[in-house]
């Protein structure tokens, strides 16, 4: 429950930090997140949901990255999900990658 309730959190965190004033919906998406049907359905296979809790913070490093310069967040939080559990990380990257690329073709949009 506790690792649910984080996906929720790093959700929360990536709204927030795509939005400068508070936002209600991040408490929607942290909510929708941390209780979609993946989460609930592997609930039992706990070792699954700390790459899943990463992948928000992934996205927000990823954005830092592009904008900013500072790869930090990215390097750590992908490092953590990979060390978790490999065949959930490696999906991430497949995903990452696709969002890099979707990110950049359409910049306004994402970045």
């Amino acid at each position: 429950m506790l690792k649910v309730a984080l996906c929720g959190l790093t959700m929360g965190i990536y709204c927030n930090a795509k939005s400068s004033r508070a936002n209600p919906f991040a408490v929607a998406a942290a909510a929708a997140y941390a209780l979609n049907s993946y989460m609930v359905g592997y609930s039992w296979n706990v070792m699954w949901l700390d790459s899943i809790m990463m992948l928000p913070l992934i996205l927000l490093g990823i954005e830092r990255l592009v904008n900013q310069n500072k790869g930090g967040l990215y390097c750590l939080t992908l490092c953590y999900a990979l060390f978790c559990n490999y065949y959930i990380g490696y999906m991430i990257c497949i995903f990452s990658v696709i969002w890099f690329c979707w990110g950049v073709l359409n910049r306004r949009d994402i970045f």
